[in-house]
């Protein structure tokens, strides 16, 4: 997916489960929209920040030693914070017109390897090392996750930003520093007292 903007069909026919009910579910909120409910859809990209799932998740993993990248996973991808997150739900919330969807984003690229390294890095975890090919991810890794891995994902948010009037509060080096602190981490792979 690359420049994707809302009107990108949705895939309710994805071989991803996890794609495919998204699909299903955003189609059902978009289909209720009526004069007396108005729905709108916020669809913000890789959810980060402080008490992450998603994050929380990787790190363990990383921690025990089970994470991998797959094919170095230098893609490019759009990521967006919480606070980013909550804000388009606001403002969608306000401002949204009833029966469509919107693209959240921090609005600030990233490639994923450098992304994840500083997150793992912001929460005090060696940065894992294994790397496998695409050949070996199939085998050992469930879509949509293999694909998150290792395919470029970049949004447009032109949609939200002149509807909504959104504009990203928090920014990537001020909210990495922020998770720095509240994890312990004095700065970028130094923890305190190594």
């Amino acid at each position: 997916m690359v420049e994707v903007d809302e009107t990108a069909p949705l895939r309710p026919d994805s071989p991803a489960h996890y794609s495919a009910t998204k699909a299903v579910a955003e189609q059902m909120v978009l289909d209720a929209d009526t004069p007396s409910l108005r729905t709108t859809v916020v669809r913000p990209r890789f959810v980060w920040g402080p008490e992450s799932n998603l994050i929380g998740a990787l790190v363990e993993l990383a921690r025990a030693g089970k994470f991998a990248w797959v094919e170095s996973s230098h893609v490019t991808t759009d990521v967006t914070h919480v606070d980013n997150a909550v804000e388009g739900h606001l403002l969608a919330w306000y401002h949204g017109i009833g029966g469509q969807a919107y693209f959240i984003t921090d609005e600030e690229r990233a490639d994923l390897r450098v992304f994840l390294t500083e997150q793992f890095e912001a929460y005090g975890v060696d940065v894992p090392a294994a790397d496998l090919t695409r050949e070996e991810a199939a085998s050992l890794i469930d879509v949509p996750f293999r694909w998150f891995f290792s395919q470029e994902c970049t949004l447009v948010i032109d949609k939200a930003k002149a509807q909504l009037g959104y504009v990203p509060l928090r920014h990537r080096d001020e909210a990495l520093a922020e998770l720095r602190r509240i994890h312990g981490v004095e700065e970028a792979g130094a923890t305190p007292g190594a």
